[in-house]
């Protein structure tokens, strides 16, 4: 049997990656996703399976792989190079997302 989980106090966060929102009137537990970035590494395939389908994007979309990768950079050429080895986990996870959207 399962234990019954202590209702946190209105407006205190819950463990884990959800927070608990309580509603005055029926008191009934809603969850609200964080948007706790995502640190996990991609493994050798979602890399290589990242840049082919970075490669093979309309370059309509680039504008927005230049914002993840370099946000302070602007796009000056339709070339963009960089090594998909060196980003921090959270930004190829976003990059991913990204291009899995395009």
């Amino acid at each position: 049997m399962k234990p019954v989980p202590q209702m946190p106090a209105m407006g205190q966060q819950a463990e884990g990656h959800e927070q608990a929102v309580w509603s005055n009137s029926t008191m009934q537990q809603k969850k609200v996703s964080q948007s706790v970035p995502d640190t996990t590494p991609l493994s050798k395939e979602e890399k290589r399976s990242l840049g082919q389908r970075i490669r093979s994007l309309n370059p309509k979309y680039l504008k927005g792989i230049v914002k993840i990768v370099h946000p302070d950079q602007k796009l000056v050429s339709s070339t963009l190079k960089f090594d998909i080895n060196k980003l921090p986990p959270h930004i190829s996870r976003e990059l991913s997302k990204y291009v899995d959207q395009c």
